[in-house]
């Protein structure tokens, strides 16, 4: 161990013809000296320290170790700390320095990536939004000293299309930050119609305007008739063809930054017009062929009139009464019906005489003159 030991003669010795006599000394054996170099570290924000290690020289007696360990400044931020010797040490046969070293903690790498978006042409940017990646520790945003700031080229007007959502500005102590941009897709606009509900119209009325309204893409409201033998449209203008329903559907088109509106669709219901039904010709002489009333339509010539004689299609040609209907079946027009009845009479009895010309009926041999009777049969 070291320390100061004496030196004595121990066996030396001299033959007996010498008296010897011996200064005794001392050995000291000093304390060697060790140096301890610490090993400069390095460890990311939120990791587990590395060992702290080190290297030494000269080397140690056959038996001697270190006990303890090396320590650093306590810090857990982005920095340097100073590794020391802390608690190492060895037996009391050496001398220890330790020449310090650096234990360096980098930032951590932090990710903010921007949400993606959506929003219609025309309307404000949403307020952009972002994802973290990397924090340590549980941490969350609140550990940011500036917060993000997320930006676009889009404006209100832009186009439909994409656009980058990039990010900037944030600082943490402990982190390394980069941006990942987002995509801002631009949709089309929705558009609305208006159009209020057809009145219901008659067969024979004039020609009307639709009046819908569209959206704000610019495009015209157009229009289509599901039956055009009820109504057809030319523009905006309704024709009316004949007496029945239709469904009017109002359309409008996209464009690049406009959506197609929903179709928006209307019944139409077109009333039969009124006609009237007049009967004539309603007594007449038997003859032998049939007899038919006149039925006389109001408009003028309107088909789909039938007549019944008591009940039978077909006119009667005997002398009689027929108790006479006639009724209006037309797709445009619609009539009371009208009742009468037909009367056929016997013809009068035809007696022809032949007179002599002073009005005598005999001949000039004093017989009769032959006379003709019709009895109207």
């Amino acid at each position: 161990n070291a320390g100061t030991y004496i030196i004595s003669k121990g066996t030396l010795a001299l033959s007996s013809n010498y008296i010897l006599n011996a200064d005794s000394s001392a050995l000291v054996i000093t304390k060697k000296a060790i140096l301890v170099k610490a090993d400069p570290k390095e460890k990311v924000y939120g990791s587990p320290d590395p060992a702290l290690t080190y290297t030494f020289s000269p080397g140690l007696l056959s038996g001697d170790s270190f006990s303890g360990s090396l320590s650093r400044v306590p810090g857990e931020n982005a920095g340097t700390y100073i590794i020391s010797a802390g608690t190492l040490a060895l037996n009391t046969n050496y001398t220890l320095a330790v020449e310090v070293s650096l234990l360096t903690i980098t930032k951590k790498a932090l990710t903010i990536t921007a949400d993606n978006k959506t929003r219609a042409f025309g309307s404000p940017n949403p307020v952009f939004t972002a994802a973290y990646s990397g924090f340590a520790n549980g941490e969350g945003a609140s550990v940011l000293t500036t917060a993000p700031e997320f930006s676009t080229t889009a404006s209100p007007t832009s186009s439909v299309g994409t656009y980058p959502i990039t990010g900037s500005g944030a600082v943490a102590v402990n982190y390394l930050i980069s941006f990942v941009p987002g995509t801002l897709t631009v949709e089309q606009a929705v558009q609305t119609i208006t159009f209020a509900a057809i009145s219901a119209k008659t067969f024979g009325d004039a020609d009307f305007a639709l009046s819908a309204t569209g959206g704000a893409s610019g495009k015209p409201v157009t229009y289509t008739s599901s039956n055009t033998a009820v109504a057809t449209i030319t523009g905006n203008m309704v024709r009316i063809v004949g007496a029945g329903s239709t469904t009017i559907t109002a359309s409008q088109a996209s464009t690049a930054n406009y959506a197609a509106a929903f179709d928006v669709a209307q019944g139409l219901t077109v009333n039969k017009a009124t006609a009237t039904l007049s009967l004539s010709n309603l007594s007449q002489a038997n003859d032998g062929t049939e007899k038919a009333v006149t039925v006389t339509t109001n408009p003028v010539g309107l088909t789909g009139v039938s007549i019944t004689y008591n009940g039978l299609s077909s006119p009667p040609f005997a002398v009689g009464t027929y108790s006479v209907n006639a009724v209006l079946n037309n797709s445009n027009y619609m009539a009371v019906p009208v009742s009468g009845t037909l009367t056929i009479t016997q013809q009068q009895a035809l007696k022809v005489q032949y007179r002599n010309a002073d009005n005598s009926l005999t001949d000039k041999e004093g017989k009769p003159h032959l006379k003709f009777l019709n009895n109207g049969t």
